[in-house]
């Protein structure tokens, strides 16, 4: 169980590149269950993945999500560790353990390209598709569709001095002291369900519910990634032929340049 609130997301990064789940959307239209729950079939423990002492929230929620995909696309349960989760923070950032110097947290559009080209413990992601954390539509339909959406949250105090208390989260931004968002206490998490009252959120090795409400309230950016291990059908209103044609150019730029990066 965590024992003390270390912020690792840090300020969201924008990249006009990113590709944008709208775009392949039509609004309106597209289609998704009432609800659904990812987590609930995936064997526990999840795990804090060195959530627990570390900032490295951006990676922890990233292993979290492996852990879906695995069980959902291979029916095994993932082995990662809090050591292969760390190791990969350390990689990226220069984290190291024992130093709180080093221990600076990263942007998650960081994290999401390095999920994209390196993984952790080499689980790699085909790429990701950034989500308007407005759209309540589109984050229910990307949930569906992907197993797993990944975001990054401001934190309010209230929240955090209630830790290690495990509560629902329904606070929202009204005015009370300690209910705005802070952007010092910035928090990347899966959300891998939701119904109608508000999504399931994984975090720090377990699953709580939150309002709709809280995640207007605090959530500042969201991405669905694409694993490989994740097969779902291709909804109504979601152009997927579309999105998969705008993959398969991206890569061959990357393929086909040595100097141009493209997310």
């Amino acid at each position: 169980m965590i024992d003390h609130f270390t912020a690792g997301k840090q300020p969201k990064k924008t990249d006009p590149r990113t590709l944008q789940f709208a775009r392949y959307a039509t609004t309106g239209q597209i289609t998704y269950p009432p609800s659904v729950d990812y987590a609930a079939e995936v064997p526990a423990p999840l795990g804090e993945l060195g959530n627990d002492g570390a900032g490295d929230c951006v990676m922890a929620e990233q292993g979290h999500s492996d852990q879906l995909f695995t069980w959902y696309g291979t029916h095994a349960q993932d082995t990662m560790t809090d050591a292969d989760v760390l190791a990969a923070y350390s990689a990226l950032t220069g984290y190291v353990p024992g130093d709180p110097t080093t221990d600076t947290g990263m942007a998650m559009l960081d994290g999401m390209n390095y999920w994209r080209k390196t993984g952790i413990n080499g689980e790699t992601i085909d790429s990701f598709v950034e989500i308007d954390p407005a759209e309540i539509a589109n984050i229910k339909a990307a949930i569906d569709l992907f197993g797993a959406v990944s975001v990054g949250l401001e934190l309010p105090d209230s929240l955090v001095s209630q830790l290690p208390n495990m509560a629902p989260w329904t606070m929202v931004a009204d005015g009370t002291q300690g209910n705005a968002p802070d952007p010092s206490n910035g928090h990347a998490v899966a959300y891998v369900g939701y119904d109608e009252s508000g999504p399931l959120v994984v975090t720090w090795g377990q699953v709580v519910k939150a309002s709709w409400g809280f995640h207007a309230s605090y959530c500042d950016e969201a991405y669905a990634p694409l694993s490989p291990l994740w097969a779902k059908g291709d909804p109504l209103g979601f152009d997927m032929a579309a999105l998969q044609a705008d993959l398969a150019d991206r890569k061959s730029t990357r393929l086909n340049s040595s100097h141009l990066v493209i997310s």
